[in-house]
């Protein structure tokens, strides 16, 4: 893997923003890809929490989001929107994704974080963003993609001199990383939907080894969850 930072499309993103509050670019409207066909599993629901997505797909109706989830996860989809220009869904061995948007003919992925802009690393930071980066560039039969990311606090907790900050990497993935990647997206679509199909709650052991430190606390199946929270008895 390759990492290089683009001071260009960084340039590129800060204008278009700077328009946004100007009032000459307009924001393009939300788009949600929540309808789960029993068939296809979303490249998120890879890095998810496998009991969260069991439950998303087999409890009806879904539970309402708390009000620290809405605020919380809020921040980060009208970033993310605001930013997107997202292209059509594509769809290959019953998985699908949707990129956020192409620039200069390049994949882009937009992020919104709260980690300190001076320690985060774009390959070990959050390897679940390089899990989906990965997809969607099978998904697109491209080797390279853009992470654009907005950090919210800046680097306030190391220097506490920039309280916000944007920063842009190309992701460069060999051939070899790429099909890794793609036969672990496939291996984890088939113990979803045989979960899901057989109505088995997927096994402690596989929930413990993708369970993010945040996910329990802002879970909207938190009251109803058979795995105990956080690796916790309840």
């Amino acid at each position: 893997m390759i990492v290089e930072n683009n001071e260009i499309a960084r340039e590129y993103y800060l204008n278009k923003l700077r328009g946004i509050l100007e009032g000459s670019v307009s924001i393009p409207a939300l788009k949600l890809e929540y309808s789960y066909d029993p068939d296809v599993m979303h490249c998120h629901e890879a890095e998810m929490c496998p009991a969260r997505v069991y439950y998303r797909r087999t409890v009806q109706p879904t539970p309402p989001m708390s009000d620290r989830a809405i605020l919380t996860f809020m921040r980060g989809r009208l970033f993310e929107r605001i930013l997107a220009d997202e292209l059509p869904s594509i769809t290959k061995d019953g998985i699908s994704g949707r990129v956020d948007g192409l620039w200069n003919d390049v994949l882009i992925e937009t992020k919104s974080t709260t980690m300190d802009m001076d320690k985060f690393n774009p390959i070990t930071s959050q390897p679940h963003w390089l899990q989906r980066s990965k997809a969607y560039c099978t998904l697109h039969g491209k080797n390279s993609i853009m992470l654009v990311v907005w950090f919210l606090v800046g680097n306030m907790w190391t220097h506490k001199t920039l309280n916000t900050g944007l920063k842009c990497w190309d992701l460069n993935f060999s051939d070899q990383e790429l099909e890794h990647n793609w036969d672990y997206m496939k291996l984890q679509k088939q113990y979803l939907m045989e979960n899901v199909s057989l109505k088995i709650f997927p096994h402690s052991s596989w929930i413990k080894s993708r369970l993010k430190h945040y996910e329990c606390g802002d879970c909207q199946f938190n009251d109803i969850c058979a795995y105990p929270q956080k690796g916790n008895p309840k």
